[in-house]
C-alpha cells in the first residue's frame, strides 16, 4: 500500500483497496494504507471521512497519528 502512494496519480484506481485496509486486524497493513493514502495527497481525497475515523479511533497511536499527517498531506 505505501508503494502505491509513491505512484500518486497513476496509483487512482487502488484508492478504495487501500480505504479497505484501513480496517485491517494487522497494524502494519494499516499503517501502510494510512502512508500510502497520505503519499497520494490530493488523489486520495475519498479516503478522507474514513481516515478522520482512524484517526480518532485506531487502538494504535502511531497510526492515529500517522492518519492525521496523511489527512495534511491529502487536503493541501
Amino acid at each position: 500500500a505505501e508503494l502505491l502512494g509513491n505512484l500518486g496519480d497513476k496509483a487512482k484506481d487502488a484508492v478504495a483497496s487501500m480505504i479497505e485496509l484501513l480496517d485491517d486486524e494487522d497494524d502494519t497493513a494499516r499503517l501502510g494504507a494510512v502512508s500510502g493514502l497520505g503519499k497520494m495527497r490530493a488523489t486520495a481525497k475519498d479516503a478522507i471521512t474514513k481516515l478522520e475515523s482512524v484517526k480518532e479511533s485506531d487502538s494504535n497511536e502511531g497510526i492515529r497519528q500517522a492518519a492525521e499527517a496523511a489527512l495534511s498531506a491529502i487536503r493541501y
